[in-house]
């Protein structure tokens, strides 16, 4: 039986960037540029042309995005035309893979990052014909999976030597640019949370992190980088500061309601980096579910008819706040 993580050293779990599945997984994902590019692929747009058209990218930018998706084997290339040579990009069974994560994505962005006129999108899940409500469950027992219902222990590969991942994602210095073609609750969502370390920040505190020291510590990130991105996580309402220590002033971040509503998202990333890009080594964490005591994976259903919720079952339309230029 793997030993709970609880039981180590305080923390160490979160100390394992190297075989960090998140971690993994954002090193493919890159930046928000290649989530709003998966986005595209999802809503069913496919050339090259018609996918910088609708994010209003660089050619050059779009160009080595796509190119490193189809090399991590997220796309693959097809030709439709040989004179001049032209090719589109389709999700592969790994790329499909991602879809729960990304509408996870654009349900947080529905609910926490809206506008007055509402959401851009309306999705329909086709097997039961309802609007899709989506829900987090334990692939044991089918209970929703609360953040307080898990606890991680360490797998296989997981490796408390921490090492700086290779790319660092990054945000625009105008993320309104993000949102200015298209209306779209995965942009919202991604200007708030969407950077690296961000996202590993988020994790952490999923696992109990609260304290700036050890957040720096555990993660080795620069002290100025997380200043900046607490700041900015508290600004918008995820993290509360609270006081812990009054000699010398110690303040601590907890998790908002807000915080903790990106919990699904963040669990569907490990996990897709766990089932598409573990190492041989394994995979790092395992999450067992309190209620059940099962080790699990996580599953999005629909929340009416209980079924998966797979890209090809999903269908959207325009919502009241949709605006194409």
């Amino acid at each position: 039986m793997k030993t709970p993580v609880t039981e180590l050293r305080p923390f160490i779990a979160l100390a394992a960037n190297r075989n960090c599945s998140m971690a993994r997984a954002l090193e493919v994902l890159g930046d928000v540029w290649t989530f709003l590019l998966l986005r595209e692929l999802f809503f069913g747009v496919k050339r090259f042309d018609a996918i910088q058209r609708n994010l209003g990218i660089a050619r050059t930018s779009l160009s080595g995005r796509l190119g490193k998706l189809v090399e991590a084997g997220v796309l693959e290339r097809s030709q439709y035309t040989e004179r001049p040579p032209r090719f589109e990009y389709r999700l592969t069974p790994k790329g499909l893979a991602l879809y729960p994560a990304l509408v996870s994505l654009m349900r947080w962005g529905d609910q926490w990052a809206a506008v007055e006129t509402g959401p851009p999108l309306l999705l329909t899940h086709k097997p039961c014909g309802h609007a899709l409500e989506l829900r987090l469950v334990c692939s044991h027992c089918r209970a929703r999976v609360e953040p307080s219902d898990v606890e991680p222990e360490a797998g296989d590969g997981f490796d408390t030597q921490s090492e700086a991942p290779r790319n660092a994602t990054r945000t625009h210095s105008n993320p309104a640019l993000y949102l200015h073609l298209r209306a779209c609750s995965v942009a919202r969502a991604l200007v708030i949370i969407g950077d690296r370390w961000s996202f590993q920040i988020l994790r952490a505190a999923f696992f109990g992190v609260r304290r700036f020291e050890d957040f720096a510590r555990l993660l080795n990130v620069a002290r100025n980088v997380l200043t900046s991105r607490l700041g900015k996580l508290t600004a918008e309402g995820v993290f509360e500061r609270r006081q812990y220590e009054a000699r010398p002033p110690r303040f601590e971040y907890v998790l908002t309601k807000k915080g903790l509503a990106f919990y699904d998202s963040c669990l569907l990333l490990i996990q897709w980096g766990d089932e598409w890009i573990a190492d041989s080594h394994g995979v790092p964490l395992h999450l067992r579910h309190r209620l059940c005591g099962e080790v699990f994976k996580a599953e999005l259903v629909c929340g009416h008819c209980a079924e998966p919720v797979l890209a090809q079952e999903v269908e959207f339309q325009d919502g009241p706040g949709v605006r194409l230029l």
